[in-house]
């Protein structure tokens, strides 16, 4: 299933809570990013709507290239995009 809106990431947490799998979720940003600019340090800040009491990972990830695609409803569109080979597990405590 491809949801292009609503809460993706709410929807996700409850999916990994409810059952053992994978999903993805993607987040796109419109940002001006010169050409050779190195960017050193990036920081997102998530924002619960809802407790949360069993564990959670996600592993971030940003795709590889310098300019993403536009998200379609395309089953495995999301899925099948090339990903940076350096990725973060995040591990967040229950909230």
């Amino acid at each position: 299933m491809v949801a292009m809106s609503c809460s993706p990431l709410a929807r996700m947490a409850r999916a990994v809570a409810s059952f053992a799998g994978v999903q993805t979720v993607g987040l796109r940003f419109t940002l001006q990013v010169p050409p050779g600019a190195l960017i050193s340090e990036a920081r997102l800040q998530f924002t619960a709507d809802e407790d949360q009491s069993g564990s959670t990972a996600f592993i971030l990830a940003t795709e590889a290239g310098d300019t993403a695609g536009a998200f379609t409803a395309t089953a495995g569109s999301l899925s099948a995009r090339a990903r940076h080979p350096v990725t973060i597990l995040w591990q967040p405590a229950a909230w």
